[in-house]
C-alpha cells in the first residue's frame, strides 16, 4: 500500500485522506447496523440495510436475511450527502415514506426515503456556518431505492439504484414505515443470516 501511494504522489495521498475519513464513521455505522437489526427482531419485521461500499442492499425479516440484491450509487458516495446535487448517496438511519410505481416514477418502481432527518439538516446547517459548504447550497431530498439499476456504473443522483426484477421483490417486502439504513461499510459487522433463507444474487 505504501509503495502504490509512493508511485501516483499527491492522488495517493488524497485516497488513503479519503479512506480513513470514510472508516472513522465505523463505530457509528455499526450501532446504526445493530440498533436496526434488533429492531427486526423486536419487532418481527422487516428492514433494508445498505452497505454502499459493498453495493448491496440486503432485507432481513426478525434477525434473519431474506434477500441481497446487487445496487448502484451517486458518483461520489464515498462519504454522507452534505448537499443538493453533490452526487452522494447519504449515510443514516430512515423509513420508507412513500412508494412510488406506475407514473409516480422515472424508475420503474421506488421507495423514497425521509431523508433530510433532522440529523442530516443539523450537519448541513453546521456545515453551512462553519463555511464548508456555501451558504447558498440547499439540502436536497427526494432520496429514493428505485429500479433502473444494472447499469454496472454509479450514476444516480445520490439514490439507490436495483434491477426492475430486483425492485419487484424488494417493492412486495417493504411498506410505508420500514427502516432502511445506510451505511458506507458493513465489514466487520457480525450478522448471521439462516443457511436457508432465500438471497438473490447478481453480478455488480
Amino acid at each position: 500500500y505504501q509503495v502504490a501511494v509512493k508511485k501516483i504522489g499527491n492522488a495517493g495521498h488524497e485516497v488513503r485522506a479519503a479512506m480513513n475519513s470514510f472508516y472513522a464513521r465505523r463505530s457509528r455505522w455499526r450501532g446504526w447496523v445493530e440498533g436496526t437489526v434488533n429492531w427486526s427482531i423486536e419487532n418481527n419485521d422487516i428492514i433494508i440495510l445498505v452497505d454502499k461500499l459493498a453495493h448491496r442492499c440486503y432485507v432481513y425479516e426478525n434477525g434473519i436475511r431474506l434477500a441481497e440484491y446487487p445496487i448502484e450509487l451517486g458518483p461520489h458516495w464515498l462519504g454522507h450527502k452534505r448537499q443538493m446535487g453533490d452526487g452522494a448517496t447519504p449515510e443514516g438511519r430512515y423509513y420508507i415514506r412513500k412508494k412510488k410505481s406506475d407514473k409516480q416514477t422515472v424508475y420503474y418502481k421506488a421507495l423514497e426515503i425521509d431523508y433530510p432527518n433532522p440529523e442530516d439538516e443539523a450537519l448541513f446547517y453546521a456545515a453551512q456556518q462553519r463555511g464548508a459548504i456555501s451558504r447558498h447550497a440547499r439540502i436536497g431530498g427526494l432520496i429514493e431505492i428505485h429500479g433502473e439499476g444494472g447499469r454496472g456504473a454509479n450514476w444516480t443522483a445520490g439514490c439507490v439504484a436495483l434491477r426492475n426484477q430486483d425492485m419487484d421483490s424488494l417493492f412486495v417486502l417493504a411498506k410505508i414505515g420500514t427502516p432502511v439504513t445506510i451505511v458506507g461499510s458493513m465489514r466487520g459487522i457480525d450478522i448471521q443470516p439462516a443457511t436457508n433463507a432465500p438471497v438473490t444474487l447478481g453480478a455488480q
